[in-house]
């Protein structure tokens, strides 16, 4: 592979900025939207925008949120980060409420010991308590003095499940080479680059062939009554996640990559929609489209 040019390295660098552990820079190709009449006409406006469904009408539902994360090199809120993580809460929320989503994957969640599973103890969704109000959910989600974010918001506010999709010694890789931009002592070069995007590639492969598996296990226990999902992950991932669904819908393998061919036939195979939502603030800036490879299939 040829070595990447210094303007980008520093469009890498830029894209890293935008998404916690996020590096997604492959080749730039054009995705076609699918025609905005199909996009369900459910979810507000003022909360995000649907860029893609397949299999909308299928019983098993997994809705996609594009994220903005505080930074992975210093933690602190990027431009877009509090907006965004407000439009993500409140998509979480309808998403819970009107399509009785009860199960909640993010990026970055690891289960911690043993998993309580009493489903007849379990609340129902649109009886949890009132919604958080707009000011306070601002200060929340402004606070970085504490890890907090949509996600973690959500499954505080509704009875909704956690599910982990990451695989661990990945995601460990991936956070020690995101550190090492922080460190402005380090020798970052184009191979650096490269070995992070590999990675990064590599974690969207494993995550989209862990939701089947993770909703069925959940299922099983009797701890949800469908298996709806929500699966949270950053901006720079979605274009690939987007690629390997049309690649699947053309019969062709996703260019140049035939480790993430196979996660999109295991996930529709299995029997699930896809549905992929941006929020609002992220889906209406062009320049964060540009660098995302979303501007094609994202526009309004």
């Amino acid at each position: 592979m040829n070595p990447r040019s210094a303007p980008e390295c520093i469009f890498l660098q830029v894209l890293l900025a935008l998404s916690f552990l996020a590096a997604s820079v492959s080749t730039a190709f054009c995705l076609d939207s699918a025609p905005h009449s199909a996009m369900d006409p459910g979810l507000p406006n003022e909360y995000g925008r649907v860029i893609y469904q397949k299999n909308q009408d299928a019983t098993n539902q997994i809705f996609i949120i594009g994220q903005s994360h505080r930074s992975g090199a210093n933690g602190k809120n990027g431009e877009h980060t509090v907006q965004a993580q407000i439009e993500i809460y409140r998509i979480g929320e309808w998403l819970i409420r009107q399509k009785n989503v009860e199960l909640l994957l993010p990026e970055g969640f690891f289960q911690k010991g043993l998993v309580q599973s009493d489903a007849q103890g379990r609340a129902y969704a649109n009886y949890a308590p009132a919604t958080l109000d707009s000011e306070r959910l601002r200060n929340r989600l402004q606070d970085t003095r504490r890890f907090v974010s949509a996600d973690t918001l959500l499954s505080a506010q509704y009875p909704i499940r956690l599910g982990q999709v990451e695989d661990e010694e990945l995601y460990r890789t991936v956070s020690h080479l995101v550190r090492k931009i922080g460190n402005r002592k380090e020798d970052l070069n184009p191979a650096f680059f490269e070995e992070l995007n590999d990675y990064q590639r590599k974690r969207t492969a494993i995550m989209l062939q862990n939701i089947p598996f993770a909703v069925e296990n959940v299922f099983q226990r009797g701890d949800i009554e469908n298996k709806h999902a929500i699966f949270t992950i950053g901006m720079a991932h979605i274009a690939d996640i987007i690629e390997f669904f049309h690649a699947k819908n053309r019969g062709e393998t996703a260019e140049n990559d035939d480790l993430l061919s196979s996660p999109a036939v295991d996930l529709l195979e299995e029997g699930y929609g896809v549905t992929v939502i941006l929020p609002k603030s992220l889906a209406d800036d062009g320049h964060v489209l540009r660098l995302t490879r979303l501007e094609q299939v994202a526009s309004p």
